[in-house]
């Protein structure tokens, strides 16, 4: 049996969490007046769905309307972001290629937006509509676990099978109660610093990696030992 990858996007495949949060804090303050802390910024927009997002936000900020038109330009901003600022991690495709695992995504993105950022970066040929989940896609995103459980049911593996990619705590707290092995990737410019991999061992995480090229070692031993022991139970 094979083991299920299933990647986190932004902060993995590519360093792209930053571009979006930034997005969001320039946009409340130049729209809603309200200037974020750093502290902030990482409590209530990064790692997490757009939904869940407004959510924290509008809780923070009980009197600010987050309304359509200011949607519609954070949405324009991320567009014009994927087409000329993102790019992919290095040495991720050399994963995506190896034909020990099988991959999918499950990321707090939309369908339509994960779906332009794959073409953007030419992963549309190892993922499409068959092997790709979306926060739109369940009814609460990350930390809940319901879009890794999603990502399993249909891909036919157990959570036991899975081990989760991913950058954030949330995605840390959503594959630990999914009952999935997760291992952080911190090779993203915001998270590669020693106070974040703290937090991340806080977590207790699988792995903490900067490099895909140590990603993958240690994924090609996990899947190695997997082999191992499943000829054992023959």
């Amino acid at each position: 049996m094979k083991i299920l990858i299933i990647w986190d996007f932004d902060g993995v495949i590519a360093d792209s969490e930053k571009l979006w949060s930034q997005n969001w804090v320039d946009m409340l303050k130049q729209k809603k007046g309200i200037e974020l802390t750093q502290q902030q910024t990482k409590d209530l927009i990064i790692g997490v769905s757009e939904k869940t997002k407004i959510f924290r936000l509008k809780k923070a900020f009980p009197n600010m309307e987050i309304d359509a038109g200011f949607l519609d330009e954070i949405h324009q901003n991320e567009i014009n972001l994927i087409d000329n600022v993102m790019e992919a991690t290095p040495g991720i495709e050399a994963i995506f290629k190896d034909n020990r695992f099988v991959h999918c995504i499950a990321t707090g993105a939309t369908k339509d937006m994960n779906i332009r950022k794959l073409k953007r970066l030419g992963f549309d040929k190892y993922f499409d509509e068959k092997n790709c989940f979306t926060a739109d896609m369940v009814d609460k995103g990350k930390p809940h676990p319901d879009l890794f459980l999603l990502a399993a049911e249909k891909m036919n593996v157990s959570p036991q099978d899975c081990i989760v990619i991913e950058d954030a705590t949330s995605g840390f707290l959503a594959a630990r109660e999914a009952q999935m092995a997760v291992v952080a990737f911190v090779g993203a410019e915001n998270n590669n610093t020693t106070e974040y991999r703290k937090i991340c061992k806080e977590h207790i995480v699988d792995g903490i990696f900067a490099t895909m090229t140590e990603l993958h070692k240690f994924l090609k031993n996990m899947q190695q030992t997997k082999n191992i022991s499943n000829d054992k139970q023959r």
